[in-house]
């Protein structure tokens, strides 16, 4: 989680450094608008939904399928406070700006937001590796991208990642959960 932690970091270095020596306005080019009170909170309000929507996909799926994302997934550890920063912070953080906020834009230039949206949930998707992870990722990606994309910010999605990440820690950690034991 150190790793990830310090990966995370340092591509945010990388690309406000970028708009940095471009000398262009970071937050207007990734989409850090500001927005009013109630759209910055939506994505807080659908991540419990998006989370149990997601247990439950998880849940029905065939036991072959959760056997191959149980093994896939064994190797994600939060390591203490550590890797809760990387997993609750720095990495819906950075993934938002990344996806949402470079990919997806740029993409919106060129064809249909809605498109847009799509094509840039399916890439975050895929950057997720394994097949299960992949289609909530999607899934994911697409709720927050026309969040974003009615919001004009990306600030919505950030909120919701950090949400949606930390329920997936704070239920791993639960007594009784195969991660606490």
């Amino acid at each position: 989680m150190t790793f990830s932690l310090i990966a995370n970091l340092l591509t945010l270095v990388i690309i406000l450094t970028f708009y940095l020596v471009r000398r262009k306005k970071f937050s207007e080019a990734l989409w850090l608008r500001r927005v009013d009170a109630p759209t910055l909170w939506e994505g807080v309000a659908f991540a419990p939904g998006l989370y149990l929507v997601v247990s439950i996909v998880l849940a029905s799926l065939p036991e072959s399928w959760l056997e191959s994302y149980n093994e896939a997934s064994a190797g994600i550890t939060t390591g203490g406070a550590v890797g809760v920063l990387a997993v609750v912070v720095a990495a819906p953080v950075v993934e938002e700006i990344v996806f949402r906020g470079l990919i997806m834009t740029r993409l919106s230039q060129v064809m249909p937001g809605w498109l847009a949206v799509l094509v840039s949930a399916a890439i975050f998707g895929a950057c997720h590796g394994h097949p299960v992870w992949f289609g909530y990722a999607f899934v994911l990606g697409s709720v927050f991208g026309f969040m974003d994309l009615r919001a004009g910010s990306i600030w919505p999605s950030i909120l919701g990642h950090i949400v949606f990440n930390s329920f997936s820690q704070i239920i791993t950690a639960l007594p009784g959960t195969d991660e606490a034991e």
